[in-house]
């Protein structure tokens, strides 16, 4: 069966297996005669096309492993593609975050908040405040966070009590607002 997909070679395999077992009716008894000579021709044909397709599929097989073997080469050229991209995108991502804090230092040295180009509008504007504690045990035991197996302090809690009062939290934790670059 020249030509014929795998698949198709698989299912004729199928149907020439189920052909020689049917082939046990004459086995196990004289056969005479033209029975006999019936039983070797059939077995005769049965085998030189379990050949051919045993050959046709060997070599089908062969081109589906080279295929196989291809796409694999070819996945794991692109796993290491992807990794060589992974650190090119890194690069830049550390790049363009200099870039973006040497323009934001040059802004604040100047004194400028807001800068427009032709195709840019560069502002500096507020961050969220942020919460460093210097002393987590004393901010626990001011109300700012528990004792659990580590401390665990509530930054959002002190960052309130801070907006209401700074000296609240002046011996355990600073607040600090900075800036960031926003590009629109």
């Amino acid at each position: 069966m020249p030509g014929a997909s795998l698949f198709e070679l698989t299912a004729d395999m199928l149907q020439l297996q189920d052909e020689l077992l049917a082939l046990e009716e004459y086995e196990g008894r004289e056969l005479e005669g033209e029975e006999a000579e019936a039983y070797e021709a059939l077995v005769g044909r049965l085998m030189a096309r379990f050949d051919r397709w045993t050959e046709d599929l060997a070599a089908k097989s062969d081109g589906y492993v080279w295929v196989i073997r291809e796409m694999e080469a070819r996945a794991a050229a692109y796993k290491e593609q992807a990794a060589v991209f992974a650190r090119k995108r890194q690069v830049q991502e550390r790049a363009a975050a200099r870039l973006k804090d040497a323009l934001k230092r040059a802004m604040e040295t100047m004194g400028k908040t807001k800068l427009e180009g032709e195709q840019w509008t560069i502002g500096l504007q507020n961050s969220a405040r942020s919460v460093t504690v210097s002393d987590e045990a004393a901010a626990v035991a001011a109300g700012f966070g528990e004792v659990v197996e580590a401390f665990s302090v509530d930054r959002r809690a002190i960052l309130a009590a801070y907006a209401e009062d700074p000296a609240r939290v002046a011996g355990f934790a600073t607040v600090e607002q900075g800036t960031h670059l926003r590009i629109r």
